[in-house]
């Protein structure tokens, strides 16, 4: 079904949609209609560091050591509005960020 759905070469919104779908989820734009890129979104949203723009980076990059460490960081800054410790988050954050990342 990829390839049949790759191989047409319209230019209608459909085949746009398809080669968005199909193509490097690491590379690609943010959405089909963007020209923001993951990556550039990713950047952006480290460099803003609250725990909605890297929760947002997370989603998008789910295997980012760079964003899964930041935001680790940032749940142990920030005063969580809930009673529970963000002390567990933060430690399966930065864990994986090591597995991700050893050095």
């Amino acid at each position: 079904m990829k390839r049949q759905l790759t191989s047409k070469s319209g230019q209608d919104e459909y085949s746009h949609w398809a080669e968005w779908f199909f193509a490097n989820r690491d590379l690609r734009t943010i959405s089909p209609s963007s020209v923001v890129t993951v990556p550039a979104y990713v950047r952006h949203s480290v460099e803003e560091s609250t725990l909605k723009s890297l929760r947002e980076a997370i989603r998008l990059a789910p295997n980012n050591a760079k964003v899964l460490a930041r935001l680790a960081q940032q749940l142990l800054w920030e005063k969580s509005g809930d009673k529970s410790s963000p002390w567990e988050e933060a430690a399966l954050l930065s864990e994986r960020a090591v597995v991700l990342a050893p050095k």
